[in-house]
């Protein structure tokens, strides 16, 4: 495993303990204390709501709606400031009707099921409020640090194949500990609400791309 550059060495060498092992150092998530990771959520201010609910759901977009995002996303995106770590966000932000353009309006119904699934009346309710593809890669963003959304409820979309990369997987917190979600197939989708804690461990080989699409405000 390559070693870490700055700022992600110094970022990791600030994390608690029990974060940095997930999230950084690859330890089975299952294997952290629950209490203690707790603890540590705490103590980097990302846990401050109940525990949240998550549904995942296989094939919500077909592999040509994902090839079109992860190709959008590579020839146009942004490196602003992101607002959980103020690192680089290696993002394309997508108005709705800019979404429907490169997926087709049958996969924008799909992510609005997908909401749906989680919760019948707010997700057939509530609008896309945000969207946006976002690129991991070892170097330039390898993970993804624990949070919560600022959303009703998040979309969470695989556009790649968590057996493409080493590493870079999906995390949430529940009741009994962390939990890797998947593994994940191309066009597998996580919906969740938004005080669900999560995050996505370090990618150490490989890209990963995938599509969040937050519905209703917080």
């Amino acid at each position: 495993m390559a070693a870490l550059q700055p700022p992600f060495a110094t970022a990791a060498a600030a994390m608690p303990a029990a974060l940095r092992s997930i999230l950084v150092d690859g330890v089975d998530p299952t294997a952290v204390d629950a209490a203690a990771l707790r603890l540590a959520l705490q103590q980097a201010q990302c846990y401050d709501a109940p525990v949240g609910h998550i549904v995942q759901q296989p094939a919500v977009l077909p592999a040509a709606a994902c090839a079109a995002l992860r190709a959008a996303v590579d020839a146009q995106h942004e490196t602003a400031s992101d607002s959980v770590d103020n690192e680089a966000d290696h993002q394309l932000n997508l108005e709705v009707d800019e979404l429907e353009a490169l997926v087709g309006a049958a996969a924008l119904q799909a992510l609005v099921g997908a909401a749906r699934e989680l919760d019948a009346r707010a997700g057939g309710e509530l609008p896309i409020v945000e969207a946006f593809v976002r690129r991991y890669s070892p170097s330039e963003r390898p993970w993804f640090p624990f949070h919560q959304d600022r959303s009703a409820l998040t979309v969470n979309v695989a556009l790649s194949a968590d057996a493409d990369g080493c590493g870079g997987q999906l995390v949430c917190v529940l009741d009994d500990g962390a939990r890797v979600v998947g593994p994940r197939a191309e066009g597998d989708a996580a919906t969740h609400s938004s005080s669900l804690v999560h995050g996505v461990t370090r990618l150490t080989r490989g890209a990963r791309y995938s599509l969040i699409v937050f519905f209703g405000d917080e």
